[in-house]
């Protein structure tokens, strides 16, 4: 049987809206939402926009990083006036869609699917507006998503909430892109914070009532339509099934109605203490009872039907904690930059600068920068006039990264496409050739004497892979590692020598100090990460029985056990499908759009390209065996191709650290040491001031 959180697991959607009511209430949000619902459809009933069209905003809003394409900016101009009809309604205070609750099981929401659909049109659009230097457009589109997904909860819904949620998050994360940039001003703020006002701080997206509903749609329902044998009986003759399970089909089906008004009272006594949970101050308490009844359900204790009509609402109350922190967390950010006691530079993201750099680094011809590389790697004594071009050419990458890694905050997440390829993404093998381009001036400076900005670059070096230890990637700490390791060569002999001043030692080891040594490069952390990635399918599918549930989650613990070579390999499978998927000719707009030179060929000299090319042999053949579940099959025979042995680099990375650390600090000690005054001679007296 199906209750109303399960419409998130539908592939197939409503997606036409009746029209608006003719006396229709214009202080109504729903009036307008309509209004731009039968907007996106032509006289025909066909959507305004074809697939490939469609996809092109849907690619455009999972990178920020990138330009809008003219075909884009058509595209988005055709929702001008749904989006329009959008921003009118979402300045009103509420949105009743007139919703008949009576339907139980089978209310329809036809209203989500359009307002999700133009809530990603309002996206793309503010995105193309921060790209364009128009900030006013782009504050006003994500304060229209803030407002529209306050909304979301007035249906009274789950899913409602759901959604709500997820178009606030759609906003939150374009608003994120300009504080990342440093771009909006004070006005700009006041408007974002304006549209958070009316949010209730504590339950944002009116959760509590959501499952509150759930619970008296549910029991009423089943009580007046389903109660009686024959009703049931006709029930499932029609729709084919009560709950999915043919067992217990069966079984609710033969019930008496004494027998099934009992499962309700069972269901509906289970639903209230849910209730309690979502309404208990203490979100842990509240989690752990979530858990308690979980429990409960699981071993029968609340019977067949509750068994498989209750939602899971466990990640729904986690939700629930996590948006009125998020909520808070903002508005005060936006307070702040209103009142103007933050600067918008101050939260400038340092990957920004970084990816400026990259793109900067980019426009050089790529022949020229492997010369520089080679360079850097000791591979060219001389610098000619070509390779001292190529390296005043690399000046704005440099800068950016000088300006980069001289910033608190740090989050590559932006630019991690959510449309993904595991084993590499663009900006790791820019990372990569942009500190190498950055040694290539290191050793241009320090062959030429220019201690001091040798030192200074040492340290942008290492302050960058004090960065870079925040990513997820294993690629990201394989490269971090990598660039610590050269940059350590080319600081060795500074650190035997004498020239070394107080102020040359403090700088390095400030900069040094920034990696983390617990984790340094994000190796442990970059491991939990690829496993959650390979484990998420699986925690995320329904169960066919216990013996299934119990067998999956065996799986789950073997490959959290596994080590981060094999998971590399999984990552390694994974790019290759991807890849394939992309060369096949009906995808070829998608390659244009979207793919870029592939980033591993960035990666010489960093993983094993023979055992890549194993893993794209038999990727095909590995990737049918992980969907069937036999990873052990793969990852457990002899043979399994290493692209990179990950394992052996995380404990020479601590000590490494370890021993760079403990070296700049000694020098600094000694230095302390040398300018001290010598106590074995007797101290002169201080001079007396004239007092004549």
């Amino acid at each position: 049987m199906r209750h109303i959180l399960s419409t998130l697991l539908i592939p197939a959607v409503i997606l036409t809206v009746e029209s608006a009511p003719a006396q229709a209430d214009n202080r109504n949000a729903a009036t307008w939402y309509e209004r731009a619902a039968t907007r996106l459809y032509d006289a025909g009933g066909n959507f305004i926009v074809a697939d490939e069209e469609w996809n092109l905003i849907d690619l455009y809003r999972s990178d920020p990083t990138r330009a809008p394409t003219p075909e884009l900016r058509a595209v988005v101009a055709r929702f001008n006036r749904a989006m329009e009809d959008v921003r009118r309604g979402s300045t009103e205070g509420y949105a009743d869609f007139d919703l008949d609750y009576s339907q139980g099981f089978n209310l329809l929401l036809p209203h989500i699917t359009p307002m999700r659909i133009v809530a990603k049109v309002l996206q793309a659009d503010a995105m193309i507006r921060l790209h364009d230097g128009d900030l006013d457009g782009a504050s006003d589109r994500i304060a229209t998503m803030y407002r529209m997904s306050r909304h979301g909860g007035d249906d009274q819904v789950i899913i409602s909430s759901l959604v709500g949620r997820l178009i606030w998050n759609m906003a939150d994360q374009t608003a994120q892109v300009a504080f990342d940039r440093g771009e909006f001003t004070a006005a700009q703020s006041a408007e974002l914070l304006n549209a958070l006002r009316d949010f209730d701080q504590v339950d944002p997206f009116q959760m509590i009532e959501s499952v509150a509903m759930e619970q008296a749609i549910s029991g009423d329902w089943l009580a007046a339509d389903l109660a009686s044998q024959e009703a049931r009986a006709k029930y499932l003759e029609g729709e084919g099934w009560l709950t999915g399970n043919a067992e217990k089909d069966q079984q609710l089906a033969s019930m008496s109605e004494e027998e099934f008004l009992a499962e309700i009272d069972e269901y509906d006594r289970a639903m209230h203490r849910i209730v309690e949970a979502f309404m208990m101050e203490d979100r842990e308490a509240g989690a752990a009872l979530l858990k308690e009844i979980e429990r409960e359900v699981r071993d029968g204790e609340h019977g067949v039907l509750t068994s498989v009509i209750l939602p899971a609402l466990g990640r729904v109350h986690e939700l629930m904690g996590m948006s009125e922190q998020l909520l808070a967390e903002r508005i005060d950010m936006l307070e702040a930059l209103t009142e103007g006691s933050i600067e918008p530079k101050q939260g400038v993201n340092a990957a920004m600068l970084y990816l400026q750099g990259i793109r900067e680094l980019r426009r050089i011809e790529i022949d020229r920068v492997d010369q520089v590389i080679t360079y850097a790697g000791g591979g060219v004594q001389e610098l000619d006039e070509t390779l001292q071009k190529t390296l005043a050419d690399c000046g704005p990458v440099i800068d950016a990264f000088r300006e980069g890694s001289t910033k608190s905050r740090c989050d590559f997440a932006p630019l991690r496409p959510g449309w993904r390829i595991w084993l590499c993404y663009d900006y790791n093998a820019g990372m990569r050739d942009a500190l190498r381009v950055i040694r290539a001036e290191v050793r241009r400076r320090l062959s030429a004497g220019e201690l001091d900005s040798g030192v200074d670059l040492l340290a942008v070096c290492y302050r960058v892979l004090g960065h870079m230890s925040g990513d997820e990637p294993l690629i990201n700490a394989l490269i971090a590692h990598e660039a610590f390791e050269q940059t350590g060569l080319l600081a060795k002999p500074i650190l035997n020598g004498d020239d070394l001043s107080p102020e040359h030692c403090e700088l390095m080891l400030t900069a040094v100090e920034s990696i983390p040594r617990k984790d340094p490069f994000a190796f442990v952390n970059a491991t939990v990460k690829a496993r959650e990635s390979i484990t998420r399918p699986l925690r995320g599918r329904a169960f066919e029985s216990e013996e299934d549930r119990n067998r999956t989650l065996q799986l789950i613990d073997y490959l959290n056990h596994q080590p981060a070579d094999r998971i590399l390999y999984l990552f390694a499978v994974e790019d290759t499908i991807t890849r394939a998927e992309l060369a096949k000719p009906e995808n070829e707009w998608l390659r244009k759009e979207w793919l870029g030179p592939d980033p591993l060929t960035r990666l010489g000299g960093l993983i094993d390209y023979e055992a890549l090319l194993q893993v794209r042999d038999e990727a095909e053949q590995a990737k049918e065996m992980i969907r069937q579940g036999k990873h052990r099959e793969v990852l457990g025979r002899e043979g399994l191709p290493v692209i990179v042995r990950v394992s052996d680099q995380s404990g020479a990375a601590r000590r490494e650290l370890r021993e760079l650390l403990l070296r700049l600090r000694s020098i600094r000690q000694a230095q302390s040491e040398d300018a001290a005054p010598d106590a074995s001679r007797p101290s002169q007296p201080a001079p007396q001031p004239d007092t004549e």
